[in-house]
């Protein structure tokens, strides 16, 4: 559902305000399909462990079959067929051809990887999904493209700016995430005592070297601690300033990409930066690109043809309208679903689970001051001693050197932590983690004779140890809460209690 402009008038203001230049479409386009590759990548290295029957997440445990291409069948054949189509999928995509199709299949291939993977979803998963759901309203390939080369999308491209209600949900969805992230976070830690930067590179879990580096550095931390504030609270204002709109738009996208270019630097925080760099390549305004030499035409076809049959379609009259209306409904919504997840701190209800339109920001809105971390041991059946299931090694007890883990298996042991804290006694993620490390230990070590899983918390120099899971020689699954936490102070650095 398109709608180009482009009059010898030139476009409305409403048309700047919410309208996006066929060439910031096209990077986004790109940008996107390239993210959606380089994750693909990074996950295909856990496959087995992470979207098959014998992983940490079977479809019981993944919120069951809905949307979830993966139910379909837990083998290993089947993920990797997945994957391979994510992949071509991705590869039209970054091409442009087929642009509105392939846009479909990576959405509904994506969306598939996530919702079997709930305790590996971060914000970057969730805007991913988000800008691939509006793009299927956009010309994505308009510009750029195998099929603007092909006569496709000649309309659209002739005018050079498309505004309708699907480019206007894609330009405030963005705005609308970073604006309510801001209202969910603690002004007072923010901005009194400007030490939330300071309190999220001191987790080991997610600081990378650099920002471990600049923790010394507590007064320049307080500044940003600040100036993220105000950023994402006034950037995406400036962005829809109705009076030098380019200039505002410029503005916003280039603090944004350095903004998000930092946190990649500093933080392991997986695509989340890379996503929001490439969501932003949306508000380039036409005079950025001006600012470049002029491609050579594109096709010296005549005639303009439709994009696909499926464009063809709902690009009739009343389909258009009825589209219309629904795409603004759902801008509606997701400016109601924020409100609610904003004024009720545990989310929206109902509102807010129509599949795979997340919208619930609260990105280190508060960083937590603890670490975490988790132990599974077991009895050698040789001497006796106790081994840890995940390093293979006699069982140590101090914190493991987080950039051996890649970024989902942070998010996964974080995610871990806190269902464990919340469900206690009745969480399944802990009981499916355990009899993964079960059949994992049984190829290293064999028949396992018990297995206890530790939770690791420390604040400072104060530590507690708290068992939470336990299956005896018998087979027999005993679970405990989280929440009886006693604290010790760490004698041995090396890691004893």
């Amino acid at each position: 559902m398109v709608e180009p402009t482009g009059t010898n008038m030139g476009p409305s203001r409403a048309q700047l305000l919410f309208g996006i230049d066929l060439r910031s479409l096209a990077a986004l386009r790109i940008g996107l399909a390239a993210v959606v590759l380089a994750d693909l990548l990074l996950r295909s290295f856990n496959l087995t462990a992470h979207y098959t029957a014998d992983g940490l997440m079977p479809v019981r445990a993944s919120g069951g079959p809905t949307l979830n291409l993966f139910a379909l069948n837990g083998s290993v054949g089947w993920a990797v067929t997945l994957f391979v189509l994510t992949a071509v999928a991705a590869l039209m995509l970054l091409v442009g051809y087929r642009t509105r199709l392939a846009t479909i299949a990576c959405y509904l291939l994506v969306a598939s990887v996530v919702k079997h993977t709930p305790m590996l979803v971060n914000g970057g998963d969730k805007l991913m999904c988000l800008m691939l759901f509006w793009g299927i309203f956009l010309p994505m390939g308009a510009c750029d493209s195998i099929d603007a080369r092909q006569g496709r999308y000649r309309a659209q491209r002739n005018a050079g700016h498309i505004a309708s209600v699907a480019s206007a949900g894609l330009l405030l969805q963005v705005a609308i995430m970073y604006i309510f992230t801001a209202l969910a976070k603690d002004p007072g830690l923010w901005l009194s005592q400007r030490s939330a930067i300071w309190r999220a590179l001191s987790l080991e879990t997610f600081a990378s070297d650099l920002g471990r580096q600049l923790v010394a550095h507590r007064g320049l931390l307080e500044v940003a601690s600040v100036a993220t504030y105000l950023l994402e609270l006034v950037g995406p204002v400036v962005a829809f300033l109705p009076v030098a709109t380019g200039v505002g738009r410029m503005a916003a996208a280039v603090a944004f990409i350095l903004f998000h270019l930092s946190l990649a630097l500093c933080m392991r925080l997986g695509t989340f930066p890379y996503v929001c760099m490439v969501m932003w390549l949306a508000f380039l305004p036409a005079g950025f690109w001006n600012l470049w030499p002029k491609p050579p035409g594109q096709s010296d076809k005549p005639e303009s043809r439709p994009a696909d049959r499926l464009s063809a379609w709902w690009g009739r009259p009343p389909l258009r309208a009825a589209l219309k209306v629904i795409l603004a409904c759902l801008i509606v919504y997701v400016v109601m679903v924020n409100i609610v997840n904003v004024a009720v701190p545990r989310g929206g209800g109902p509102m807010g689970r129509l599949p795979r339109f997340y919208q619930s920001w609260k990105m280190f809105t508060e960083p937590p001051t603890d670490q975490y971390w988790f132990v599974a041991t077991t009895s050698s059946s040789s001497s006796g001693d106790q081994i840890d299931l995940v390093t293979g090694g006699p069982a140590r007890w101090d914190m493991p050197d987080w950039s051996r883990y890649d970024m989902r298996w942070r998010t996964y042991y974080f995610s871990l932590r806190a269902r464990v804290w919340l469900h206690g006694s009745k969480s399944k993620a802990i009981i499916a983690y355990a009899r993964w490390l079960q059949r994992r230990g049984l190829d290293r070590h064999g028949p396992a004779r018990s297995i206890q899983v530790w939770a690791m918390t420390q604040k400072g120099p104060w530590r507690a140890r708290t068992l939470v899971y336990q299956r005896n020689e018998s087979g027999d699954e005993r679970l405990w809460d989280l929440k009886a936490l006693q604290f010790k102070k760490v004698q041995d650095p090396a890691g004893g209690l």
